[in-house]
């Protein structure tokens, strides 16, 4: 028998196409969604901790209960000396202004070169710094201040003496070595420069680490280097000018590169699994849509090999025989199959990831990365639900008597209704897994609510798959009595889509599933984006924060105090920076310009805030993109999570205690009206000016840096701050994702096609006398063709409406499991892309009945008939 199956195998290989297509495309879909996955996550590692990919283990600045505290130059030779480490180095980075011969950049990052094993930077041209007056500066920054290899840089800064008068000093640096863009969205837009530590010190002096990055050797963990390393012995400063540091030891946070990419970005995103969890739901969703094709594919199979199988049986071979010989072709088929699949998802998703980065999609990030799960997983799992698929078939197979399998497939027709076990099984499995959908969503963990609402989606669609015969031909009915009355491919049409509701819900079914998880997806990731989209821009609530220091503007002089000298000066002061809003108003791509005024604040403010802002309600409402943040009088907005209904606010006249509510303001940033703050900081100058900006929509990165550098250029200007850059790499990541996957979504509806073509393949087959009689009768070719297209329209109307509605509930409840744990979540129906569902899966339909309709018209009326 063995070789009875491999020889029918090697004869007819062509009819194991279509369902070797659905399963290559599965397996695509599986194994492109894990490779999204990996490669989302290199990208983010290669952006977000490019700094620090290149170590083992990174001791940060805090301890492992969060708490800050400074690191040294002794913090780093502790750790080098830490058993277990191969290398250890100092990662520090100030901001500094700079000057050239073609102009001068206000702010501007100078990061201290770290050894070669450790070094993020990569030389485009030229050299690293290896001296102390030498400085390597990214490509970028060479062009956008018109210098080149070999000109000098001059950084400038400026000492306060105790008289409060500033001395300016400038620190040549030569240009030896250009490298490439930095892909790190913190330092993003910014002018980077890598000098050598003595280089550093010369200019800014000595500047503590911000972290420490390790290599450990090969026998060495992350948990042996953390036991190893201990407690860490760190200054406490004293308030009190010239009293000795006291220290206290502390446990520091040790992590992995990876741990730390997961932490930066959870703090813009709230969490990465939500995108993660996404794409494992897409895995297991096309798996699921993957067996109910290839079932019905195999049906297809078995029925037009019923002779064939039932001629085996007559000449001696057993019913495990006949099964066994289904089965095998099944399983060299799925391997086959899955190999290709799994090969034509590493060239798709090599392919989009390499257009990503050459069309400068995602600020030019996107790293193809793989794992040997993306390869493994994707070709057992093809396998085992191929099989699982090919039993209901292949015992389909066994279960007709020789001599009756070889009579004509048209003794089989007729009305086949479901049976009442059928509707009350169904019925039970859909309010089930109702039941565990509205459980799902409730639960805190995501993971665990994304598993409750996938298997309970799983158990309500097979209820619904299992009704499908009673809900789709009542569907098909009215539509065909609405649209197709007239006309006797119309009506005979009709007639047929009701005739055999099985067979209408078996050619259904197919585009159904489709349709349902296109149209998942779809609301799912339209739901995804605009949550996704609404916590970045809650994260990053204001574009560009324009700040001028008092003494920066024209025509102000100041006390020695800092206060102004009288209530003219204080006036004029007020008018000079109105002078640079009305140029700042004027910049191209800025839309709205709002005035604030900006205070640093004491120790002591809970929670711990950095800065006050004081601006009016109105104002305020129109610059934030938070839309649901309101400041009110008396009240507070701050950035930080709110754990206490009020906060402590300590200024330089006054210490209050405030309502506060959280949201509309950046991280560790307060924000309250001009009276509080005036209480609070007092009736003299603030310490800084400042413009919130609101950029136009749709300006790429090459653009927000040409408008930095140019608001920065304007005169009274300290400095340009702001986190637009951040929100927009993080944005431009997200929607880079979601476009690739919803270029996956074109898998479902190929293998829905195949679906509707092989079942309709099937009603051909079981309609050939039938067809065959209408021939006879005087029905003309095209009046069949025409017939079988309208057949298949109606079918794939009914299954598109009853699809889309599944799917946007799927959608919603999916969205709800994965994103509520985190925050609000907002519903959105994507109308355009439904619209584009429901006429895709007419095509589909109309493109489906090709070629069953070439093979029904290309048999003659007398040879249809001879058929026994």
């Amino acid at each position: 028998m063995k070789l009875v199956t491999l020889a029918g195998l090697k004869a007819h290989w062509s009819r194991l196409v279509a369902v070797g297509v659905a399963v290559i495309l599965a397996v695509a879909f599986m194994a492109a969604t894990l490779l999204l996955d990996a490669s989302s996550k290199a990208t983010l590692k290669s952006t977000v901790g490019a700094s620090y990919a290149a170590a083992d283990v990174v001791v940060e600045n805090t301890t492992q209960e969060g708490a800050g505290f400074s690191l040294s130059a002794d913090t780093v030779d502790t750790v080098t000396q830490t058993p277990g480490v191969e290398l250890a180095a100092g990662y520090v980075e100030t901001m500094v202004a700079i000057e050239s011969d073609a102009g001068e950049v206000p702010t501007a990052m100078l990061r201290e070169r770290l050894p070669d094993k450790l070094e993020p930077g990569e030389v485009a041209d030229g050299r690293l710094p290896e001296h102390a007056g030498e400085v390597a500066i990214d490509a970028d920054s060479l062009k956008r201040l018109g210098v080149g290899m070999g000109d000098e840089l001059r950084v400038r800064v400026e000492t306060y003496g105790d008289d409060g008068a500033a001395t300016t000093s400038r620190y040549p640096l030569t240009i030896v070595g250009i490298t490439k863009p930095s892909q790190n969205p913190a330092p993003a837009g910014l002018v980077n420069l890598i000098a050598t530590v003595e280089g550093v010190e010369a200019t800014v002096g000595v500047t503590d680490p911000q972290r420490v990055l390790v290599l450990l050797d090969e026998t060495t963990t992350k948990a042996d280097f953390a036991a190893a390393l201990g407690q860490l012995e760190v200054p406490i400063f004293s308030e009190e000018e010239g009293e000795e540091p006291e220290t206290e030891l502390v446990y520091p946070r040790v992590s992995t590169p990876d741990e730390m990419v997961d932490r930066a970005v959870n703090s813009m995103t709230n969490d990465t699994a939500m995108l993660t969890a996404v794409l494992l739901a897409f895995a297991g969703i096309s798996l699921f849509v993957a067996g109910l094709v290839i079932s019905n594919t195999f049906s297809v199979l078995v029925a037009q090999r019923s002779r064939e199988l039932a001629l085996l049986r007559c000449v001696g071979a057993s019913s495990r025989q006949v099964r066994g010989a289904v089965l095998v072709e099944a399983l060299v088929m799925a391997v086959t199959a899955s190999v290709i699949g799994v090969a034509l998802a590493f060239g798709l998703m090599s392919g989009l990831v390499w257009a990503a980065g050459a069309m400068g999609i995602a600020g030019g990030v996107g790293v193809f990365a793989w794992s040997w799960i993306a390869i493994v997983a994707p070709i057992v799992a093809g396998v085992l639900v191929t099989l699982i698929a090919a039993q209901g078939p292949a015992r389909e197979a066994t279960r007709v008597a020789p001599l009756e399998a070889l009579r004509s497939r048209e003794a089989e027709t007729g009305t086949r209704r479901g049976s009442r076990v059928r509707f009350s099984l169904g019925l039970v499995l859909v309010l089930a897994g109702l039941a565990v959908v509205i459980v799902g969503v409730r639960f805190d963990d995501p993971m665990m609510s994304l598993g409750a609402v996938l298997a309970g989606s799983a158990v309500s669609a097979v209820g619904l798959l299992m009704l499908i015969v009673f809900i789709v031909p009542p569907i098909a009915q009215l539509l065909g009595r609405i649209f197709f009355s007239k006309g006797v491919p119309g009506k005979l049409a009709a007639a047929n889509s009701v005739r055999n509701p099985k067979r209408t819900a078996a050619t259904a079914s197919a585009l159904l599933v489709g349709v349902t998880l296109v149209a998942t997806v779809y609301t799912g990731a339209e739901v995804a984006r605009t949550t996704l989209s609404t916590e970045l821009e809650n994260s990053f609530p204001v574009d560009l924060v324009v700040v001028s220091y008092p003494q920066d503007l024209p025509g102000v002089e100041l006390r020695e105090d800092g206060e102004a000298q009288s209530e003219a000066e204080k006036q004029k002061a007020e008018e000079s920076f109105g002078e640079v809003v009305k140029y700042l108003s004027e910049s191209s791509g800025v839309t709205r310009v709002t005035q604030a005024q900006l205070q640093s604040l004491g120790e002591g403010s809970t929670p711990p805030l950095l800065e006050l802002w004081g601006i009016d309600s109105e104002s305020f409402s129109l610059v934030t993109r938070d839309k649901k943040a309101v400041l009110k009088a008396g009240e507070a907005l701050i950035g930080s999570e709110v754990e206490s209904p009020t906060v402590d606010l300590v200024g330089p006249a006054s210490e209050v205690t405030v309502p506060a509510s959280h949201g509309g303001a950046p991280t560790s940033t307060a924000v309250v009206t001009p009276e509080l703050f005036t209480e609070i900081v007092g009736d003299g100058f603030p310490e800084r000016f400042a413009a919130l900006i609101t950029i136009e929509d749709g300006l790429t990165n090459e653009q927000l840096v040409q408008l930095r550098d140019e608001l920065s250029h304007i005169v009274g200007v300290s400095y340009v701050e702001g986190e637009v850059f951040e929100r927009l790499m993080y944005d431009s990541i997200i929607t880079t994702l979601l476009l690739i996957v919803t270029g996956l979504l074109a898998v479902a509806v190929i293998i829905a096609v195949i679906g509707i073509g092989n079942t309709l393949s099937l009603s051909v087959l079981e309609r050939t006398r039938e067809n065959a009689l209408l021939r006879a009768l005087g029905l003309t070719k095209g009046q069949l063709k025409g017939m079988l297209a309208i057949e298949a329209l109606i079918t794939a109307f009914a299954a598109s409406v009853l699809g889309v509605l599944l799917g946007v509930g799927y959608g919603f409840a999916g969205a709800t499991a994965v994103l509520s744990p985190f925050g609000h979540v907002e519903y959105v129906v994507p109308w355009v892309a439904i619209a584009v569902i429901v006429v895709a899966a007419l095509l589909a339909g109309l493109a489906a009945s090709v070629l069953p309709a070439r093979r029904a018209v290309r048999l003659s009326p007398v040879e249809g008939l001879a058929v026994v």
